[in-house]
């Protein structure tokens, strides 16, 4: 792995001092990085900065070093900072300082206080930090979110020892304590009146913006090619589409899904149109399910492993000497439009869950949310989809311009109705971007009514018959296999994968017997006949085996 970076930090409270900082960088990106120590000062930022040369320009500075004393001597703060970063800075002789990861949580800082010696430890890597800290005993609650939300929604973690540093906040030091603060908040509450037409307009101008400060870091770097997902959807799709436009060039595009389908054929069909180098990965033997230990601890155990799919297998593949960031549309849908359906903003704390079966018994903190939209954002989407970040960013950082600080302030601001049922994605695309529209797609356009209905009672219809097929015992499999991660197809049809999760329950679900309702309710997940049941049971299994000791 290319990317394997990280810092640690140990501050005893009770002295004048800390007691010891360590860190290790990669090459990539190293301008971007900082470590300065002396006897008065500690400063640490790791990471990529997508706005560097704005911040340096507007805070007159002209290196990391001078930015962030800026931000210990409180001359400025990192709410304005865009990209992958992670950050610790400390004033040694007023014992105060300031620990952050940035505004999406796709990193964090993770932090453990041992009560008994008063020493705080905060690192950017869970694993070095549990390695330090020790493991601790299983937090239950964390154990529970990760077989029904499928990913941590809170700032819990596996251990007890540890805590997680959300999304927009800071740990602040001071003297012999610390609290967390919030420094950034997206709101999706507080729309602005506008106009579909102002909105469009609003929308491209902040989209072009953002892909143009994620192309021009892999050209400061002198990386020789960008890479870039590209899928069947369109948020992958825009990207390069304005990457082009933009006319960035030498872009090699990667792909990976069950091959022979509609997310094959359309993302291959967008990688003829651009004349990029463009890779496809098949998944159609499933062999990525079996890295279920080392997937794991790649994402710190703080989802479901098997959530990024191929990307594991093709990221371990690629030589990145001549690449720079993985650019890719990470939760474009969700930002042009929308988690929900309506315009009814309660707060609904059973959404966004990878699966249903169980009841929940722990709950997240509903008044940290003013709106159903900003509940599903930071838990589904900054908890759970980015949560494969921390897997991706082993090789290099992932960016996505969507995530850009402006551009999401903007789409937060625009209101629901014209963000729902994709209409303002669409709008955009045939407006400012026709051809692009014109490509077939994963996304249906909801506003065409008697398509989309088609569409639905096709899907429909070709369920029943599949759940008929398979009962009759006509076809292997109850579902059909078009689709990008056909899991319950692939656990149904692939014999050598079920005796896989199968042994791998049967081995490990002997971890979990002090708690006897964890290990009824893993058991309840692995013996439904849903295979994204199966997995989360077994990905549960793996977190508790890889760091509770």
């Amino acid at each position: 792995m290319t990317n394997c970076s990280y810092w640690l930090v140990c501050v005893d409270l009770c002295s004048s001092h800390q007691d010891f900082a360590e860190y290790s960088f990669s090459d990539r990106f190293r301008d971007d990085k900082c470590f300065f120590e002396d006897e008065y000062f500690l400063l640490i930022c790791d990471g990529v900065l997508l706005n560097k040369k704005d911040l340096f320009r507007s805070n007159s500075c002209t290196s990391m070093k001078d930015l962030l004393f800026q931000i210990l001597f409180g001359e400025t703060t990192v709410e304005r900072w865009t990209g992958v970063f992670t950050g610790f800075v400390y004033d040694k002789t007023k014992r105060k300082g300031y620990a952050w990861g940035n505004q999406t949580g796709d990193v964090s800082c993770f932090y453990s206080f041992d009560e008994k010696n008063k020493k705080l430890f905060v690192s950017n890597n869970f694993n070095i930090l549990i390695e330090r800290v020790g493991c601790g005993a299983l937090d239950e609650k964390t154990s529970h979110f990760l077989l029904t939300y499928g990913f941590v929604p809170d700032d819990g973690t596996i251990s007890c020892n540890i805590k997680r540093i959300n999304p927009g906040c800071l740990l602040h030091l001071m003297g012999t304590g610390f609290r967390l603060k919030k420094y950034h908040r997206f709101t999706w509450s507080k729309s602005v009146d506008m106009t579909m037409e102002q909105a469009v307009e609003g929308l491209d101008h902040h989209f072009r913006k953002a892909v143009r400060l994620c192309f021009e870091k892999d050209i400061e770097y002198g990386y020789k090619r960008h890479l870039a997902d590209l899928s069947a959807g369109l948020d992958s799709r825009m990207v390069n589409w304005i990457a082009c436009d933009l006319a960035y060039k030498d872009i090699t595009n990667i792909s990976y899904s069950q091959s022979q389908t509609d997310e094959y054929c359309f993302s291959a069909q967008m990688g003829e149109r651009f004349l990029n180098e463009f890779f496809h990965h098949s998944l159609d033997d499933a062999t990525f399910l079996y890295d279920i230990d080392e997937m794991v601890k790649l994402q710190f155990g703080l989802g479901c492993y098997y959530s990024i799919s191929g990307g594991y297998q093709w990221l371990r593949f690629i030589n990145f000497c001549n690449y720079g960031l993985e650019h890719t549309g990470q939760l474009g849908d969700v930002i042009v439009g929308s988690y929900l359906h309506n315009e009814v903003q309660t707060v609904n704390l059973n959404a966004g869950r990878y699966s249903s079966l169980l009841p929940l018994r722990f709950h997240v903190q509903q008044e940290d949310y003013k709106c159903h939209e900003d509940f599903m954002m930071y838990t589904r989407g900054f908890k759970g989809i980015l949560n494969t970040h921390y897997l991706r960013n082993n090789f290099t950082y992932a960016v996505s311009p969507f995530l850009d600080l402006e551009f999401m302030e903007f789409c937060a601001s625009i209101p629901l109705k014209l963000r729902l049922d994709s209409k303002l994605y669409w709008k955009w695309l045939d407006t400012k971007y026709p051809v692009a529209a014109s490509f077939p797609s994963s996304r249906m356009r909801n506003d065409r009514k008697v398509i989309s209905f088609l569409h639905k009672l096709k899907n429909k219809v070709s369920y029943e018959l599949y759940d008929l097929g398979y009962k009759l015992g006509l076809l292997k499999s109850s579902v059909n296999r078009n689709h990008m991660n056909p899991y319950q197809y692939w656990y149904e049809t692939n014999e050598h994968l079920r005796n896989f999760i199968c042994d791998y329950f049967d081995e490990n679900i002997h971890i979990v017997g002090d708690y006897p309702e964890l290990y009824k309710e893993a058991c309840t997940m692995y013996n439904s006949n849903n295979a994204i049941n199966k997995l989360m049971a077994i990905s549960l299994l793996a977190t508790v085996k890889t760091y509770i000791k």
